[in-house]
């Protein structure tokens, strides 16, 4: 009988340690986002993964354990672009040239208590009066790495939930620079938007069952330098290349030739 005992004891065992972690009873969040920007985006949350597909432009995002690397991707054209999580930041998804690892370290504390769709959030603020707030959920339980990585997406403080909303208080439009001779400049990150604007929103969320195959990273992918590559679309990096048309600023499979200067 003791015998039957432990065999029986050690197959169990075995068999728990066979799954991986987050299969083990856990199900993933699967929240159906808008960002003011970048359109749909569905965000896949697991305990110790996150994914985003991004729905309108074509791309996905996965961070996971045990290293934590960012993998952006795209898998029409066979693309991926990788960095560790700490050096990543938002900005890099238009903009090829920012300076990597900017992270915002506001201080917002928890002001209020809700509940939303079915979903209990906490609202994180400079303090009570902040028209500008962070709404992050109560309900679902993650690696600190996770919400670390959708922080510096979506440029936003990390108060350690996974972010459901996220509003700003823009006051008034700012005026652009006039530089003397007529020239404006603008920075490719200037934002003039003007009043509380909500720049991710989540408009619905259900649960699924953990699935490794939704957190699988590429394979055989051409690595690229640029996360821009993979980020705008192959009808996105045409028109800039038209717009700049006195060289190729992007290399798509619809560009077969460097443009020559215009004489």
């Amino acid at each position: 009988m003791k015998t039957a005992l432990t065999v029986s004891m050690l197959i169990a065992l075995l068999s728990w340690s066979a799954c991986p972690a987050d299969a083990a009873g856990n199900d993933v969040w699967l929240l159906h986002q808008q960002h003011i920007d970048h359109g749909p985006i569905d965000t896949y949350v697991a305990r110790d993964a996150v994914k985003i597909v991004s729905l309108r432009n074509g791309y996905a995002a996965i961070c996971k354990a045990p290293d934590w690397d960012v993998h952006f991707f795209r898998a029409s054209e066979k693309q991926e672009w990788i960095i560790p999580v700490d050096q990543f930041n938002g900005i890099m998804l238009v903009n090829p040239m920012t300076t990597r690892d900017k992270k915002n370290t506001e201080v917002m504390k928890p002001v209020k208590k809700g509940e939303s769709m079915g979903l209990r959030y906490t609202r994180f603020a400079a303090n009570a009066a902040s028209r500008s707030s962070l709404d992050c959920a109560d309900d679902i339980v993650t690696s600190p790495r996770v919400t670390e990585f959708l922080s510096r997406l979506y440029l936003c403080p990390d108060p350690g939930k996974v972010l459901i909303c996220n509003r700003a208080d823009r006051g008034n439009r700012p005026r652009l620079p006039d530089k003397q001779g007529g020239a404006l400049e603008l920075d490719f990150g200037n934002d003039l938007r003007s009043g509380v604007v909500e720049y991710v929103s989540t408009r619905s969320w259900e649960k699924i069952p953990y699935r490794a195959s939704d957190f699988s990273l590429p394979v055989n992918f051409q690595r690229t330098k640029n996360l821009t590559q993979i980020t705008f679309t192959r009808e996105q990096k045409d028109e800039l290349n038209e717009a700049f048309s006195n060289e190729v600023i992007f290399l798509s499979p619809s560009t077969s030739k460097s443009k020559k200067p215009t004489p």
